[in-house]
């Protein structure tokens, strides 16, 4: 009984932290960006992200419309795709880590598994003799 409610309390805190308590929100074709707390790096990357989703379809690409900003932190898909601040400079690798962090997002759902596979496959049949090192 005791473990029960001890899961319950976490469960309910890992709510909050995906919920979050964003001092501000900015809307973008797709996705809403929500801000941990009020800094200047983390509205530029805010408007970044939205003025590179007007410039780039990225709807394609879009698995989730609830985007977190928060310094410090490193990306991270769930329970809230989460983004840090580290490439306000650099505006292709912050596209790239915001890409990478909504592909996770679909590799979450069990029915893309089979997408994945064949992906993989694709890749393997293109790029057979890639080096590892």
């Amino acid at each position: 009984m005791k473990h029960s409610l001890t899961i319950c309390l976490f469960l309910l805190s890992l709510t909050s932290v995906a919920v979050g308590e964003a001092t501000e929100v900015f809307s973008a074709e797709g996705f809403e960006v929500h801000l941990a707390g009020v800094n200047e790096r983390e509205e530029k990357v805010a408007e970044v992200l939205i003025g590179l989703s007007k410039k780039h379809s990225l709807s394609p690409w879009l698995f989730t419309n609830q985007v977190r900003i928060e310094s410090g932190v490193i990306p991270h898909s769930h329970p809230i795709l989460t983004l840090n601040t580290r490439h306000i400079e650099n505006y292709n690798q912050l596209l790239a880590v915001f890409l990478h962090e909504q592909i996770h997002r679909f590799l979450a759902v069990p029915q893309n598994r089979n997408q994945l596979q064949g992906a993989l496959s694709e890749l393997r049949e293109m790029y057979s003799q890639v080096p590892d090192a």
